[in-house]
């Protein structure tokens, strides 16, 4: 296995309501437009490369619904990552 492991604070209310807020956002505005697209909550993983992965707060993806066991999303065209001082560091590391 490849890869490095960050060790993760626990989340804070802050930030949850934070996601909640962002995805209904989307959502909202996904139908309010008609747009064909849905949004996501947190939970599944976003591809970079062979080596990278990461779990958005939100995402929104295009064209058919996803696999109801997929556990990662291809091409997502949003992806909303909510930013705190400590894993904003980490972001923006290699």
């Amino acid at each position: 296995m490849q890869g490095e492991g960050f060790a993760m604070a626990a989340e804070r209310a802050r930030h949850a309501n934070t996601r909640v807020a962002v995805f209904d956002a989307l959502r909202s505005g996904l139908r309010a437009t008609g747009i064909p697209c849905r949004a996501m909550p947190d939970g599944m993983t976003v591809r970079i490369d062979a080596r990278t992965a990461h779990e958005p707060d939100a995402r929104v993806y295009g064209g058919p619904r996803i696999d109801p066991d997929a556990v990662e999303m291809k091409a997502p065209v949003i992806v909303v990552a909510a930013s705190s001082p400590s894993p904003r560091r980490t972001d923006a590391g290699e």
